[in-house]
Formats: structure tokens, C-alpha cells, sequence
């Protein structure tokens, strides 16, 4: 099996054989993967110059399109479609001329270009789920949550202007740092709540919904994204102690010895070390130190985890803003499926910087459940090759994004936050004067005009206006 990134640290396991004995028969053909690294492509793997060169010929199998979008909704084509990356980071011309590739660097003056024409903030359902029935998986290039197959009341979010149907909530992604920026600032992690449009219609839409995180104090601890950290690892203790029984079982097997330990036992006698032996190879000092990070997870993840009724919008409930800004992007690995409709709130959530530690270190340990080795998609920090970003550089800005920031004089908010800045000045708040004439009043969502035809975002008049961003 191809290995998702170039920065691997494999597990030694007992001889040749012992490792081959856990890769499953049929794992064995070469595949297309990706990295935020550095390209390998002897080993097909690809870095974000050339993720276009990312092929899929099963996505229910292949780990270089790690989201299979059909299962999320079958109206996205996502089998049949061919691979949309470009390398946007630096041209502006041919195929990068007009492009919707993601991230891009958010800037507030693009008020004195374009109209947000939104008349209302994002309201959402929360819905009746349980935190205790989502799954939880740590991939090579984010941490996921996926949604519960089954919920009473599913969460949904509604846009404002084009959409009269309700976005679908299906996963939730934490990948740091931020993918995104705003003018020129990088936060250290970013949530992204991802959607499917419209259960009863045939379109083939994808909705992210963003909120950044930045690191403070440790006052700063948001119990919110602890839960999250919780469940998460659990999920890597799963693996580990899993994959630690196998390699265990394994050697054992293969010396003839019936007695195969179990985890508990693993950690039980990691814990006793009257009888350490004085000369211990590099694979037992490889099991001490995972038994040292298991119990550590266990200590900081003592159960009983939280499992009821939660609210998957709470990320944008404690961001402290209605404000975002909105434009049609693609997803931020490969395929880079384009014609994403992006909303990224204008301000972050402060967090305590152990909890973005912690994230990264998820990341950057997460060991694979099928080969027990540790694999990441990430790029290692020159400073500190031990913690791995997953963040896809930024790509050009380019007309085809249709890039607005939706703030005061689009619709009144109610948060305190919100208030506060609309007091200021538009140079006080970082945008440019505009030149059209003030929005209507803002209006409820009941009154929002439906359409038969397929609902699309809203384009500014762009035909018409001197200040048109020209490729």
C-alpha cells in the first residue's frame, strides 16, 4: 500500500514476515494518494503542485479521493467526475484565469467590487442527534465527524438569497492550520461543517459552512472542541492498542506460543517493570512508548464520554458573529471538486493553545488501522518536524470565485459583537465605501423568493460596473 505522505515513521515489526501477515490479501496494487508535502512521485504520491495527477479508478477504494460524495448524496456525480486540481498558488494566467480553487485569502475591501446581496443570517436546525452515534475518524489529511445515519430531526443550515431548501449537515472536518486566511492572517485551525443541498431535489451542490479557531490562553479552553478531542482520541486508542495486539499476536504465533495477550494485559504489563529485561530491542521500546501515549489519552479521556443530544452548530452559535464571507470555491483535496459555495465567518474562536496542540498531535501520530503504521498526509514544520500541517496553499483570487463579505449594512445582527463593530466606521471596520445605495430592510427566510429553475448564488451585475476584477 502507498503511503499517504513522504514524513512516515513505520513500526518495526517482528521480521518480514510478521508485517505481512497484517496487511490484508489484495492491499498489495499501487495507488494514487496525496500529501501537503513534497511530491514522491516514484511512489504516486503527489504533492499540491501536482494534484492533478491524482487518479481514482474506485472511489469506494481509492484513499487519493478520500471522500466518496455519492454516498452523501447520489446526485453528485462524484465516480464519473474528472480531477479539477489545478496549481492556482502563484499563476494568474491559462487555466488558472478562471478558476474556483481553494482556499484564497479573504479580504474585507472586496466591498468596494461587489455586493454581498445576502438579507439575513444563516439560520440553522440543530436537529436531535447523538453525540454518542456520530464516527469519529482521524484520515490522513483532517479529523472528520461524521453525522448519524440515523437522527429524528436531521441539522440542516439555510442560506440566504437562491436557496429555498435546507443544506444538509453530513460531516464535520478540523484541519490545521487554517485553510483559509484573512488578509494575510493564518488562524491555527479550522472547522468546517460540510453539506449537501436539498434532499428532494436533483442537485448536485456542495455547502461548507467555516469557522476559524485561533490559539489565546489556556482560559481560553472551549468545552466544545474538548468533546471533539475526546471522542477523537478514543478513536486513536482504538487503533493503537488494536494494532498492538496484532503485532503482538503476530510474534507470538510466530515463536508458538498460544498465550496471545490482550490490550489490557499490554498495558497492565507495561505498567509493571519488575521484570524489564536490561536490553530491549527497538520494538519493544517502540511498545513502551505507545503503552506511554495510550495511558496518557486514557488519563486525559477518563470515560464516561458524553454520548446524548447535541447541537452541531454550536461552532457557529459560539462564534460571536452573524457576519462571513461568501464565495464559490471547490474542496480543498483532491479531486478539488469545484463549484463548492463557501461561507467563512469573519472572526475566529479563541481556544487554549493545549487544544490546538492536541489536534495537531492527532495528526501528526495517527497511526493507520490497516498496515499499524504511523501515516499522515501532512507537512512537517522546519522548526519542529513533529508537528505536520494539513493546510492546502492559497490559490489566486480570480472573478470566478464571485468573492463578497456580508456584514452590517447587509443585515442587522443581534450579537453583542456585532453591534459593537457596526457602530464604527466603514474604514473602522476594515471595508471599503461602497457606491450602491443601502440594501432593503432584511427580511425573514419565509419571505425569501423561491424559484423552480436550480438555485445558484446570486452574481453581482458585473457586466455594468467599472470596478469589475479582471483576470
Amino acid at each position: 500500500m502507498v503511503l499517504f505522505t513522504l514524513t512516515t515513521i513505520r513500526m518495526s515489526f517482528a521480521g518480514a514476515a510478521a508485517f505481512l501477515a497484517l496487511i490484508p490479501t489484495g492491499s498489495t496494487a499501487m495507488h494514487d494518494t496525496f500529501t501537503f508535502g513534497e511530491t514522491d512521485s516514484v511512489n504516486h504520491v503527489y504533492g499540491p503542485e501536482a494534484w492533478d495527477q491524482v487518479q481514482c479508478e474506485d472511489v469506494a477504494t481509492c484513499p487519493g479521493w478520500p471522500t466518496n460524495w455519492e454516498n452523501l448524496n447520489k446526485f453528485i456525480p462524484y465516480d464519473t467526475s474528472p480531477n479539477m486540481c489545478r496549481d492556482c498558488s502563484e499563476q494568474t494566467g491559462g487555466e488558472c484565469a478562471f478558476h474556483q480553487q481553494s482556499p484564497i485569502d479573504l479580504d474585507r475591501n472586496i466591498t468596494a467590487r461587489r455586493e454581498c446581496k445576502d438579507r439575513h443570517r444563516m439560520n440553522y436546525e440543530p436537529g436531535n442527534c447523538r453525540f454518542g452515534r456520530m464516527n469519529f475518524e482521524i484520515l490522513p489529511h483532517v479529523l472528520r465527524a461524521y453525522q448519524p445515519d440515523y437522527c429524528q430531526v436531521i441539522p440542516t443550515i439555510d442560506y440566504s438569497m437562491g436557496f429555498p431548501d435546507d443544506w444538509i449537515l453530513e460531516f464535520t472536518d478540523i484541519a490545521v492550520p487554517s485553510h483559509h486566511t484573512i488578509e494575510g492572517h493564518r488562524f491555527s485551525a479550522e472547522v468546517i461543517m460540510s453539506h449537501v443541498y436539498s434532499a428532494r431535489k436533483i442537485n448536485k451542490l456542495i455547502g461548507n459552512v467555516a469557522v476559524l479557531l485561533e490559539a489565546g490562553t489556556e482560559d481560553n479552553h472551549y468545552d466544545f472542541l474538548e468533546l471533539y478531542i475526546k471522542r477523537f482520541h478514543q478513536e486513536a486508542r482504538k487503533t493503537k492498542t488494536s494494532c498492538m495486539s496484532r503485532r503482538l499476536s503476530t510474534s507470538s504465533s510466530t515463536k508458538g506460543l498460544q498465550d496471545v495477550r490482550t490490550d489490557e494485559a499490554m498495558v497492565a504489563d507495561d505498567n509493571d517493570e519488575s521484570d524489564a529485561e536490561p536490553n530491549r530491542d527497538l520494538t519493544e521500546l517502540e511498545d513502551d512508548r505507545e503503552m506511554a501515549y495510550i495511558r496518557e489519552m486514557d488519563y486525559v479521556n477518563k470515560p464516561p464520554f458524553y454520548t446524548g443530544y447535541f447541537h452541531p452548530y454550536m461552532w457557529y452559535a459560539d462564534v460571536g458573529t452573524e457576519y462571513y464571507f461568501r464565495y464559490n470555491g471547490s474542496l480543498p483535496e483532491p479531486p478539488c471538486f469545484e463549484g463548492v459555495h463557501w461561507r467563512v465567518m469573519q472572526k475566529p474562536i479563541v481556544v487554549a493553545p493545549s487544544q490546538i496542540a492536541a489536534l495537531h498531535k492527532l495528526i501528526a501520530r495517527r497511526m493507520d488501522p490497516v498496515t499499524c503504521e504511523y501515516e499522515n498526509a501532512g507537512k512537517p514544520r522546519p522548526e519542529d518536524p513533529s508537528v505536520v500541517d494539513v493546510n492546502r496553499p492559497l490559490q489566486t483570487m480570480r472573478n470566478a470565485h464571485q468573492l463578497v463579505y456580508c456584514e452590517c449594512v447587509d443585515w442587522k445582527s443581534p450579537k453583542l459583537s456585532d453591534r459593537a463593530l457596526c457602530k464604527l466606521s466603514d474604514a473602522a471596520r476594515g471595508v471599503s465605501d461602497r457606491t450602491w445605495p443601502s440594501p432593503a430592510p432584511s427580511i425573514s427566510p419565509s419571505q425569501v423568493p423561491t424559484s423552480s429553475s436550480p438555485p445558484s448564488e446570486q452574481p453581482s451585475d458585473e457586466s455594468s460596473s467599472p470596478r469589475s476584477e479582471h483576470p
